[in-house]
């Protein structure tokens, strides 16, 4: 899981996604002409053609041929709304809403292009239900600036109806009962609103004492990007190929690893880059050795368990023996492992959807997270989250529009290239598929998001992960044995796994 979405903003052609959007545009303001309404499910223009999309998605060669809609192509693809409705997108520009107008707030996170996706489909929203005025007021900064800016917000008595949640904090907004649990909305939209088409492990994210407090607009599962010259030269097979007859694994990886690792110094390929140092990158990989990282009511961490201590040397192992470059391997790089792979310098990178338009420089496939030691996938995911707010005096007004964003804002958000889909449906739609560069594979994000096994996320998560990976520095450095580095710090992670609440 990412702090914050990787904003890389490329600027991408409109191609054939305009004419499906422009196409669920048209649909939805036919809807709204004839006076009816749009229910929380996904548009009809989108659902149209799913069985298509689906068999291509399945497709062993399934690859993108286009790329996001710009901004400009939402724009001028969009059915023309009144001014009001188009000027309360934002805060600087809403006016007073008229009288018997339902006001709802929206606290969101400014990240890539996600505030183009909102602000579209606040119109879309408000163009269906006039007596619902909804205000886009941004959150800039990083999460725990966010988190901070929220917290005032609330307890200075702002109007706060919906507000965005990372999951790094979403056990802390429930334990405060800043946020509401979504479970008694869920029960009275079961007609319209089906939570079992999210991916699961991209919601269990947002869950906490055994409720759901949030529910996911941006997803990014974990996918490896590899340099499919890099891997022809050394004779080796296709990952996806393999991942599709069920031959994808931890030791393939590591074999194709030794002998795609070649040369010294500035020439030097590497085999992958270094996973992420953050206890949300690392899950998987505890957990395919056999480990846990706390209990499953996140009291007591587990990190230096047996099966945990394989996972973290065989993780810094990685950098020691040199098949990931180590930060000294990164300097002078403006843009780090970005550039090795641009630069056809890094056979495996690990990232997220967002990534891929900046890896272009060099042909690639897709291909999600390899059989861990245990026979087993594990992966992880970046979700952002929205959340009803206890201090709502309008929560049915807010959940209904957060349904709308839920599905039809979707649908915007990945037009625009902000977001893998949240749901199974949504990963069949043609705004999806349509929108995806030479080298994606719809099938393998999908089969990434199907992997993702959420860990806990307690109150103190940020202070957590820092002594974790302090730890986990003197094991890469060579100054601590696993066992001993993580043992060390296991009194101190249980002090602060005690302010779970």
């Amino acid at each position: 899981m990412v702090t914050v979405p990787r904003s890389f903003q490329p600027a991408l052609p409109r191609r054939h996604a305009l004419g499906l959007l422009a196409a669920s545009l048209a649909a939805v303001a036919a809807t709204a002409a004839c006076g009816g309404t749009v229910t929380t499910a996904l548009s009809t223009s989108a659902s149209a053609g799913a069985a298509s999309a689906a068999a291509t998605s399945a497709s062993p060669a399934t690859t993108g041929t286009t790329s996001a809609i710009t901004t400009s192509a939402v724009a001028s693809a969009q059915p023309s709304t009144s001014s009001a409705a188009s000027g309360a997108a934002t805060t600087s520009a809403a006016a007073a809403a008229p009288a018997g107008t339902t006001t709802v707030i929206w606290w969101f996170n400014v990240t890539g292009t996600a505030q183009q996706a909102w602000e579209q489909t606040v119109k879309e929203y408000q163009a269906q239900h006039p007596e619902v005025k909804v205000t886009l007021n941004p959150l800039d900064g990083h999460t725990t600036d966010q988190e901070t800016k929220l917290l005032s917000v609330i307890a200075g008595g702002s109007q706060a109806d919906l507000i965005y949640i990372h999951p790094i904090y979403n056990a802390a907004f429930a334990v405060k009962g800043i946020i509401e649990a979504l479970e008694p909305y869920l029960d009275r939209s079961k007609s319209t609103f089906d939570l079992s088409d999210f991916y699961p492990g991209t919601i269990d994210y947002f869950r906490w004492v055994g409720k759901l407090w949030s529910l996911p607009n941006y997803s990014g599962p974990g996918v490896y990007y590899y340099n499919t010259d890099l891997l022809k030269r050394q004779g080796l097979d296709d990952p996806w190929a393999l991942f599709q007859k069920g031959q994808w694994t931890i030791d393939v990886m590591d074999t194709d690893g030794t002998k795609v690792t070649t040369g010294q110094g500035s020439s030097k390929i590497f085999a992958r880059d270094d996973v992420s140092h953050s206890i949300r990158f690392q899950s998987p990989w505890i957990q395919g050795f056999g480990g846990q990282v706390w209990n499953a009511d996140a009291t007591k961490t587990l990190i230096d368990g047996p099966d945990a201590v394989k996972a973290w040397d065989y993780l810094a192992g990685q950098v020691t023996k040199g098949y990931a470059p180590g930060s000294a391997d990164l300097k002078g790089l403006p843009n780090g492992v970005h550039s090795l792979f641009a630069d056809g310098r890094l056979a495996f990178y690990f990232g997220i959807r967002s990534d891929a338009p900046d890896l272009k420089a060099v042909p690639f496939g897709t291909v999600p997270l390899y059989k861990m030691p245990d026979g087993k996938y594990y992966n992880r995911d970046g979700p952002n989250g929205l959340s009803i707010t206890q201090s709502s005096k309008v929560k049915d007004a807010a959940w209904q529009f957060m349904t709308f964003d839920l599905t039809r804002g979707m649908e915007l958000a990945m037009a625009v290239g902000f977001s893998a889909p949240t749901t199974r449906t949504l990963a069949k739609n043609p705004i999806w598929l349509n929108q995806l560069i030479p080298g994606e594979n719809a099938a393998a994000y999908a089969a990434a998001a199907e992997q993702v096994q959420a860990i806990l996320l307690p109150v103190q998560t940020v202070e957590i992960d820092n002594v974790i990976q302090a730890a986990y520095t003197k094991i890469i450095k060579g100054q601590a044995t696993a066992q001993a580095a993580m043992s060390a710090v296991v009194p101190q992670i249980n002090t602060l796994l005690a302010s779970n609440g």
